[in-house]
């Protein structure tokens, strides 16, 4: 197997049960927790620092994650945190959360539109 090849797998795998035990502390209320594991899945997944990923917009974010497997893995920790932050009744945050990640994986914003205007519903 090519090395790229390797390091995506890789870094899928390690995606994956980040986002597993994320789920797992979202479903026990743990929501602080949750959003720790958030930060440190940016780092050790993706290898952001994920107080950049916060304090950027999201066109800079974009620009600056030239590697689509890095990118698409921190637009879905976004969307993680931006469920994280709906469920402590954050709305303006969420949101925030949702248009990084849509920068950072357009075809996300297919499947989100109704989370920009959660009033519609």
């Amino acid at each position: 197997m090519p090395v790229r090849e390797d390091s995506l797998l890789r870094m899928v795998r390690q995606l994956a049960r980040a986002l597993a035990k994320i789920l797992g502390l979202r479903r026990s209320g743990r929501l602080e927790e949750a959003a720790e594991e958030v930060a440190a899945a940016m780092s050790s997944t993706a290898g952001v620092d994920p107080r950049l990923v916060e304090s950027a917009e999201a066109a800079t974010l974009a620009a600056m994650l030239s590697d689509e497997g890095r990118r698409r893995a921190v637009a879905r920790l976004c969307l993680e945190r931006a469920e994280i932050e709906m469920e402590r009744g954050q709305q303006a945050a969420s949101q925030v959360w949702r248009r990084k990640a849509m920068a950072l994986w357009p075809e996300v914003e297919a499947r989100s539109a109704d989370w920009l205007s959660p009033g519609d519903s």
